[in-house]
């Protein structure tokens, strides 16, 4: 884990061989984390700034390139420069289990669309969940599985039940 990393510009455009010594060690490690502290923006994209002054940090995706080349394996792109190109549609994702008190994944999702997600989207149980839409936002409270390895019997997850209901099992599933 290293600071975070305000970068606007690609380095190599104007320096030799940046952050030489640092390199190697990033790149041996099994993984290389950094707080990303700039909105990146795609060539071409039609992306006005949300302000103008010394604050605003956007970046194109030569960025992202330099630092996986330097070994920057890890990213967190959830900081305050988030929205400095008005980055407008905002996904709230959870690994969620059913090991919480009843009617806890209800509260939460619904906390985040109050607190501006558009969309929050869970994954965990081996099933579909049920959907809401809410206050503007739409709730996905369980996607269940794309690919899913486990040695689990088929019934081994008791039914699930959302906002007091016991939701339907997934097709194919007991």
């Amino acid at each position: 884990m290293v600071g975070q990393a305000l970068i606007e510009h690609d380095p190599r455009e104007y320096l030799e061989a940046p952050l030489a010594t640092v390199a190697p060690i990033l790149a041996s490690a099994d993984a290389a984390f950094t707080n990303l502290e700039v909105a990146v923006a795609e060539p071409g994209c039609d992306c006005r700034p949300t302000r103008d002054d010394v604050f605003f940090h956007g970046a194109g995706p030569e960025v992202l390139d330099y630092l996986g080349e330097l070994g920057v394996s890890l990213l967190s792109l959830a900081n305050n420069h988030s929205w400095d190109y008005g980055a407008d549609f905002v996904i709230a994702y959870q690994h969620y289990q059913i090991d919480g008190p009843p009617g806890w994944q209800e509260r939460w999702a619904r906390a985040t669309v109050d607190a501006g997600a558009d969309l929050y989207i869970s994954h965990g149980e081996p099933r579909l969940a049920g959907v809401e839409a809410y206050g503007g936002g739409l709730i996905l409270y369980g996607l269940g599985n794309f690919i899913f390895h486990s040695r689990t019997e088929i019934g081994n997850y008791a039914r699930r039940r959302c906002g007091g209901r016991v939701l339907p099992r997934a097709a194919g599933l007991p």
